[in-house]
């Protein structure tokens, strides 16, 4: 009787230390803006690989394809049309601040590359 009081004190034990914190998880679906810029970029990621993103206006909203590398820190963006259009954006998430870092997505020179903080808009 003592051994299987023992095994289910040990099998509660492992179930809590077990659980996955998922609190700080990165979730990029849904919908971001700019931060502290006034009519700047939003870009909404979608949960079925398209990403809308709209530069500068409303005149600029383009459609993408769109997947994630979390290993490399890249975020592939394609042509719907044409999956051989694939480039490439190094991002960052910073889970303090809950702001998403994307280099290069406004045109610059390659040994500068633009530096986009963005927002995640709450629903």
């Amino acid at each position: 009787m003592k051994k299987l009081r023992f095994l289910t004190i040990i099998i509660i034990l492992l179930s809590f230390s077990c659980k996955e914190d998922t609190s700080n998880d990165f979730e990029i679906v849904g919908q971001w803006i700019e931060k502290e810029i006034r009519g700047g970029c939003t870009i909404e990621f979608t949960g079925y690989g398209s990403a809308i993103l709209n530069l500068f206006s409303n005149d600029n909203v383009h459609e993408y394809n769109y997947r994630i590398d979390e290993s490399a820190n890249k975020i592939f963006f394609a042509m719907p049309d044409n999956p051989d259009s694939e480039w490439s954006l190094k991002y960052s998430y910073d889970d303090t601040f809950k702001e998403l870092t994307i280099w290069g997505l406004y045109i610059s020179i390659p040994e500068r590359p633009s530096e986009t903080i963005l927002t995640k808009v709450q629903l």
